[in-house]
């Protein structure tokens, strides 16, 4: 591997889906980023994805493109059920490491990703994109600097339509994967355990099947209590009708001095309120606001500069954990105590 005192990161990607897609078209953005190769176990994926974006070159085997090229960073996009492996095989290789959401497919693998981690002495992160978006993250800004005092209630709901396409989306809508409260309640978990600063010790889920026909629930109501006392809720739908509904989120944060709501889909897209009165951001689309950009950067940064990233494998872990309590929970219809 290359000295980090260098400004520029060679990187490699392993996993030419669609959000490999959103990741490269970050990447190319990024001064601090040099795509270098890209593989998949479709090889004409690969070649098609180097050629769409410019790449040098592209492997069928990411063990071989790790072997050939001079890589520091390795952006695992492979479907959450070969997460560990690559990881762990990417770690044992000496490469730093970040990885999409969830960090692996069970808290088991998740454990076994923390101790290579310890092991390599490599960064890891995973891509808890949430965190990075403008908006959400303003919000922890505001909390952090005391604006509405010790937080005691947050509140999220994400709705709309599963729009993507191919192996990912087959994955989500199977039982195995833990359906869309795994999949994707995992960012609303995160946040509201973020937000909260304590850990959360008991969880409570309802799950509907809603719209259709497919093997997991498409509509999940979490409730959260952290050690405190203080509570969380997250609401998820993914099959919203008509299938136009745009993907929306809102966020209330409430607070022992005042409280924040951030919105995804008006004109006003983060409030705060205390008795100081109200404070009114002009709204601004969302799309380009998704964070994919801010989290690939920090992570760069963070190889560059040799700082702990924000998100950690432990933090991953334990929001997986949170993730599949909430599907016992609904299959069994009460609360779950959490370790």
């Amino acid at each position: 591997m290359r000295s980090m005192s260098l400004s520029k990161v060679n990187v490699g990607i392993i996993g030419c889906g669609w959000i490999s897609e959103v990741h490269l078209t970050s990447l190319s953005q990024l001064p601090e980023a040099s795509v270098i190769a890209v593989s998949d176990i479709v090889e004409e994926k690969a070649k098609q994805t180097a050629i769409r974006f410019g790449i040098p070159r592209y492997y069928k085997d990411y063990v071989e493109m790790l072997e050939k090229e001079d890589i520091d960073v390795v952006d695992v996009l492979v479907p959450t059920s070969l997460h560990a492996k690559v990881v762990i095989d990417c770690l044992e290789m000496g490469k730093h490491v970040i990885v999409e959401k969830p960090i692996a497919a069970s808290v088991e693998e998740g454990e076994r990703i923390i101790e290579a981690v310890k092991r390599s002495g490599k960064k890891f992160t995973v891509a808890h994109n949430y965190r990075f978006w403008p908006k959400f993250a303003k919000a922890k800004e505001a909390i952090d600097k005391g604006k509405i005092g010790e937080v005691k209630y947050v509140m999220t709901n994400h709705r709309g339509w599963f729009w993507w396409k191919g192996a990912w989306i087959r994955w989500t809508l199977k039982k195995p994967s833990g359906g869309p409260i795994v999949e994707v309640g995992i960012h609303p978990i995160d946040l509201v355990r973020w937000y909260l600063g304590k850990e959360i010790v008991r969880i409570y889920a309802l799950a509907k099947h809603v719209h259709f026909g497919i093997e997991v629930p498409d509509l999940i109501y979490m409730t959260m209590e952290a050690e405190d006392g203080s509570l969380g809720s997250v609401e998820v739908c993914r099959t919203i009708i008509p299938r136009p509904y745009p993907y929306y989120h809102f966020l209330q944060i409430e607070g022992e001095k005042g409280s924040i709501q951030v919105y995804d889909c008006f004109d006003a897209d983060f409030v705060t309120y205390n008795e100081n009165g109200v404070s009114l951001r002009e709204g601004q689309l969302i799309i380009p606001e998704h964070g994919y950009l801010q989290e690939l950067r920090y992570f760069l940064r963070c190889v560059i500069e040799d700082k702990p990233p924000l998100v950690t494998a432990e933090d991953a872990t334990r929001a997986l954990e949170l993730a599949w309590k909430a599907v016992e929970s609904a299959e069994k219809g009460k609360p779950i105590d959490v370790r």
